[in-house]
């Protein structure tokens, strides 16, 4: 070979590197959302394991095939490239046909298909790390070079993903990403065959893009529909056609999740949005809905509800909804008139709207999402009676613990509903968007940014068995010993709601900077009393097991 040809494919390889370890990373962080949806967020983090094992089985695969280290390393490649497209798509594509429920019923079949997604989602990295294994092991000179291509590629797609998730979702980025592997075919130094077949795998690629997809169809589906069909079902009213992307993998959340609650009882999804911190879809919610009055006749018209990773559910009040007065998230304004008001994590807008009804003076709001900001102050801004655009209502983008610790603002009251929720994973592990709101550390910060006289309100799951609760008073009592407060419990109370649904029971922790004074602890004694709250406890009164101690 002439000594620039080798130099030349000397530089496609490299690239090859570079793109094969960019898409395996991109793909990683992919299929991490991807289960966080369709499986559970505690199965997030299986992805890391996943890749671990694809890499490493073919290192030794390698090691102990040695023949194939004399393959033709353009040859090697090209194949490596398609192969890995090809075996993006099975896993995903089988996911979405049957997603598995880790919470159903546990049996020999359920395990075995468990072992099975796990071998087919782990080939596409035995592919990466087959190319890349093979280029290192012919190229022992350029080693240090083809290793940095290796890691510059693995950390641009570790950020890659935030490029086109949003205005592709998981399944047109999931064919981004594969498609980099036809592109590697292309462009590794082999035959025309080999390339052919790379060009051809691309352009189908992208003929499956949603925002391509329709200009294609016309083209294609009358071929398509020529072909013989494998079922029985008439070819006139079930013709063959070109699938967009999101139709091929339409993801599905796990049967348990909460999500199916509301679409199993005909709830349409009015939007879905898939984001670098998860999948967000808005379901239609009569719990939220009011009464509209329309030339004369009265009808209903439905709220909605923003679910993360089909759970975690936020409803997102109708304009004309009037929060009752037994509403858990306005506890806090028994006992705080027209407070100065920060609220972390907005969610559907709950907390938003109840505060605007009880007279809020001013509101902060603070989403880490950008995806849920932009369809509360965008497509459902009507819906939600444009409380965003409110003179005194503000919305920030950004971490609620960092927002607090860069502003100087003090408030009456500071509200966290149901923040850190389960999106792989609630509290911060296996998650892309750490999360530390519940913290001694943060619960300090939150106090300094109180008014004197300010409350910090805390809502969590209050189970039988009390878990996050009772986890939060014991770190607010911590934090007020460290604050020089002698008796903590005068300035703490927790009142919990009650359900037919035991599991879906919420505690409502309230947190003062000063002692509650005896006219406070009276209303929210009346409250409690009046809505059948249960007072787990109060200041200066008998405290409910296991909040006695």
């Amino acid at each position: 070979m002439h000594a620039d040809q080798a130099h030349e494919a000397d530089r496609r390889v490299h690239f090859c590197i570079f793109l094969i370890s960019l898409a395996s990373l991109a793909l990683e962080v992919l299929q991490m959302r991807i289960f966080a949806f369709s499986l559970w967020h505690h199965l997030a983090f299986l992805v890391v394991s996943i890749a671990i094992l694809g890499f490493g089985a073919a290192g030794a695969f390698l090691s102990v095939a040695g023949f194939l280290r004399r393959r033709t390393l353009g040859r090697s490649l090209a194949v490596t490239g398609l192969l890995f497209m090809a075996s993006a798509f099975v896993g995903p594509w089988m996911l979405a046909g049957k997603p598995i429920d880790v919470f159903g019923s546990v049996g020999w079949d359920e395990i075995m298909r468990v072992a099975l997604y796990y071998l087919v989602f782990a080939l596409p990295y035995f592919f990466a790390g087959y190319g890349i294994s093979i280029a290192l092991s012919q190229c022992p000179r350029q080693s240090s070079t083809l290793y940095f291509a290796n890691m510059v590629g693995s950390g641009i797609g570790c950020f890659a993903l935030y490029a086109f998730i949003e205005p592709l979702g998981a399944a047109g980025s999931l064919v981004v990403i594969a498609s980099l592997g036809a592109v590697v075919a292309v462009l590794a130094p082999t035959g025309f065959l080999l390339k052919g077949a790379g060009v051809l795998a691309f352009l189908g690629c992208l003929s499956v893009l949603p925002p391509i997809n329709p200009h294609v169809r016309p083209l294609v589906d009358p071929l398509i529909a020529k072909l013989p069909r494998l079922d029985d079902k008439d070819p006139k009213e079930h013709p063959h056609r070109l699938l967009p992307a999101d139709e091929i993998f339409a993801f599905r959340p796990a049967s348990s999740k909460f999500i199916n609650t509301y679409t199993s009882h005909g709830k349409k999804i009015l939007a879905t949005r898939w984001s670098p911190l998860g999948r967000i879809d808005i379901v239609e919610d009569h719990l939220v809905g009011a009464k509209v009055v329309d030339g004369g006749t009265e009808r209903v018209e439905e709220g909605a509800c923003l679910f993360q990773d089909g759970d975690a559910p936020g409803q997102m009040p109708h304009r004309n909804w009037k929060p009752p007065a037994a509403q858990i998230h306005g506890i806090s304004y028994v006992i705080k008139k027209e407070p100065k008001v920060l609220i972390i994590g907005i969610g559907g807008g709950l907390d938003l709207s109840v505060a605007v009804d009880r007279g809020a003076k001013e509101v902060d709001a603070v989403e880490i999402n950008a995806a849920t900001l932009d369809l509360y102050e965008g497509q459902f801004s009507k819906l939600t009676g444009e409380v965003a655009k409110r003179p005194n209502v503000r919305l920030h983008h950004g971490e609620g613990r960092h927002y607090v610790r860069s502003h100087d603002d003090k408030y009456d009251l500071i509200q966290m509903s149901g923040v850190d929720t389960y999106t792989a994973l609630a509290n911060g592990s296996y998650v892309l968007s750490e999360s530390y709101l519940y913290t001694k550390e943060a619960i300090h910060e939150y106090l300094d940014h109180l008014s004197d006289d300010g409350l910090l309100t805390i809502i969590r799951f209050a189970f039988p068995a009390p878990r996050e609760t009772l986890r939060a008073l014991v770190i607010a009592a911590e934090v007020l010993r460290d604050r020089g407060v002698a008796d903590p419990m005068q300035h703490l109370a927790l009142l919990i709601n009650s359900t037919d649904d035991k599991a879906t029971n919420l505690g409502a922790i309230l947190i003062k900077k000063s002692a509650f004074t005896e006219g406070e602890v009276a209303d929210l004694d009346r409250f409690a009393s009046a809505y059948g709250y249960k007072k787990a406890l109060l200041p200066g009164g008998t405290a409910s097991l296991p909040f006695d101690k």
